[in-house]
């Protein structure tokens, strides 16, 4: 009888099966993670143009001998300029544009990382095809 050929493909074939369940599971989550960062992208790119639209609101109202004038109101054009704009485009050009980077890289690794993962499910599953076949030609002798 030639039964011990089959158990070591047995266990291979149970391995190989569970490496390739838990890729699966993985590139799910990956998938999910890429999804929720593509949304974020999109939502940063919609609220850094609404930055740049909005960007003159910060000069608003604007102070002349009809609203506000004199020294008082000189201080205050001074102050906004100074702190509020400047503060409003370090958020726009810089920290805005740091997040969005930062996403847009995030979702190239988890795409890269899908792509790997993916490749070793390929790879997996054609192993457990010949470990397969091999199987049946060693029952058949």
């Amino acid at each position: 009888m030639r039964l011990e050929p089959v158990a070591p493909f047995t266990t291979e074939i149970a391995r190989l099966s569970v490496s390739i369940q838990a890729a699966h599971s993985h590139v799910n989550k990956l998938q999910e993670e890429l999804e929720r960062l593509n949304t974020c992208k999109k939502e940063l790119i919609e609220c850094k143009n609404a930055f740049e639209q909005n960007d003159s609101l910060c000069r608003k109202p604007e102070l002349g001998s009809k609203t506000w004038h004199g020294n008082l109101a000189d201080g205050f054009n001074a102050i906004r300029k100074k702190k509020v704009q400047s503060n409003y485009r370090e958020l726009l050009n810089h920290q805005l544009h740091h997040a969005l980077e930062q996403v847009k890289n995030r979702i190239q690794t988890v795409q890269m990382d899908i792509d790997l993962t993916l490749y070793s499910i390929s790879s997996q599953q054609l192993q457990l095809s010949e470990l397969k076949e091999q199987q049946r030609k060693e029952c058949r002798l």
